[in-house]
């Protein structure tokens, strides 16, 4: 059983398993084999690209699924492995991906994926992945009105200022790759931040150290950005540099950030459909700027296209209770 949310940690699981002798393909392995099972925290996780590699996606659910699977996995012992799957696929929060079937219109989009005849659609539990323990932290982002509360952005400066002790390291986190202006507007939000430091404590000497990381952002399943085009390698390390050279002007920051080359992996993971699996593992071989030319599926079309609202995106399939409707509205309301 495994947790695969980044490119990183899928990389070496694929290491992992080629040195246990494990086939990396599904398809690949023999039908005595174990089970391998990827649970996925929660709706902004995409099981698609991962589909080549997973006997079964376990979708939250938390300890409570896992006692589930773990009894009918007992249940089920001595079966053919195809007996397993299918009754493994029955569950709540359960999600075999080889029993659904995927087809493609001429465009390349994703037209249909649906399940074998008389198996429901996956359906996603809350209560993450229990075995978790990096805890999720809400990035610190600039404001910009609609956009900004579709980004979830964190409280202001002022009640950010009100919580921080003297000599207390603070560390913020900004999203890279949306709006033209985000030099200007990063900085500006970290030297309003900084005035009331010096404004609370009178004693510049006093200030707390200042650390900013620098994301690059990577459209989400099942959020309002979820068709919006991520930005090109090159244009990410633009906005990387611009913003580092305004904050290189205020004095008491560290500044540290993605490598816009991890976050492209991470885009293709979020964002691709079975396709892009391939794509991922070959450049766990071969590298990404090699992986990327040689790969039949062109990068660009996963990353770097703004996707219709008509368009069947790889994830719809799975049910989480979120409006798809809404999420639009959402989206067309920010100037996206």
């Amino acid at each position: 059983m495994a947790r695969v949310p980044t490119a990183k940690a899928l990389f070496a699981l694929v290491e992992q398993l080629e040195t246990l002798a494990y086939p990396v393909r599904q398809v690949h392995r023999h039908p005595a084999a174990p089970l391998l099972a990827i649970w996925l925290d929660g709706p902004h996780e995409n099981p698609e690209p991962l589909a080549f590699i997973a006997d079964l996606f376990l979708l939250g659910g938390g300890w409570v699924l896992l006692r589930t699977v773990l009894r009918e996995l007992e249940a089920s012992r001595g079966r053919a492995r195809p007996a397993r799957v299918e009754r493994l696929g029955q569950l709540p929060g359960a999600y075999v991906p080889e029993l659904f079937t995927v087809s493609h219109g001429e465009d390349g989009t994703v037209s249909s994926l649906v399940p074998s005849p008389g198996f429901p659609w996956p359906i996603g539990l809350d209560g993450g992945a229990p075995f978790r323990t990096d805890p999720a932290t809400s990035p610190l982002r600039h404001p910009r009105s609609a956009l900004a509360r579709l980004l979830g952005e964190a409280a202001g400066p002022e009640i950010e200022a009100a919580r921080i002790r003297e000599g207390e390291l603070v560390r913020l986190r900004f999203a890279v790759g949306l709006t033209p202006d985000e030099a200007d507007a990063v900085a500006g939000w970290i030297r309003r931040l900084r005035h009331l430091l010096v404004v609370r404590w009178r004693d510049e000497r006093r200030l707390p150290p200042i650390s900013v990381s620098l994301s690059c952002f990577v459209p989400r399943p099942w959020t309002a950005l979820q068709w919006v085009p991520m930005l090109t390698e090159e244009a990410l390390k633009e906005r990387l540099s611009a913003i580092g050279r305004e904050l290189s002007k205020i004095p008491g920051l560290t500044v540290t950030h993605d490598l816009p080359k991890w976050a492209l992996l991470e885009g293709v993971l979020a964002r691709g459909d079975r396709r892009a699996g391939e794509l991922l593992l070959a450049a766990s071989r071969m590298g990404w700027d090699r992986a990327r030319f040689v790969h039949p599926l062109n990068p660009a079309f996963v990353l770097h296209r703004e996707r219709r609202k008509e368009e069947c995106l790889p994830w719809d399939h799975i049910g989480w209770g979120i409006d798809r409707d809404r999420l639009w509205v959402e989206y067309e309301g920010a100037g996206a």
